[in-house]
């Protein structure tokens, strides 16, 4: 947190320019890009996993150029199964005999993964 600011409006402003930049653009990089414009990763102790934040982000918010979808909700629709991530940002890998992340207590393969 720069010094002198209140956490709630940096971090308001940093979420209003962040969804201006991924409005505004098509690659994934300029949200990069824009949080460096900020000094983001100047005031961050871990910069890889803002990176898979920011990734995320990303993912979850709906794009114009996929129809208002977002792209996780979008590879979802077209090949049926759910897109769990870990808490960094990263797509989890769950193999067909792991219990399903959706807490069911199932097997991925009979309940998420079909």
């Amino acid at each position: 947190m720069p010094e002198g600011e209140d956490d709630y409006f940096f971090a308001d402003d940093c979420v209003d320019e962040l969804i201006d930049a991924q409005v505004d653009s098509v690659r994934p990089t300029d949200l990069i890009d824009a949080a460096n414009g900020m000094g983001l990763f100047t005031l961050s102790e871990d910069p890889e996993g803002l990176i898979s934040c920011l990734m995320a982000f990303d993912n979850a918010m709906p794009r114009w150029d996929n129809n208002g979808w977002p792209a996780d909700a979008l590879r979802s629709k077209i090949t049926g199964k759910r897109i769990f991530r870990n808490p960094d940002g990263t797509e989890m890998k769950v193999g067909c005999n792991d219990p399903c992340p959706c807490g069911s207590g199932k097997k991925y393969r009979r309940c998420c993964g079909r």
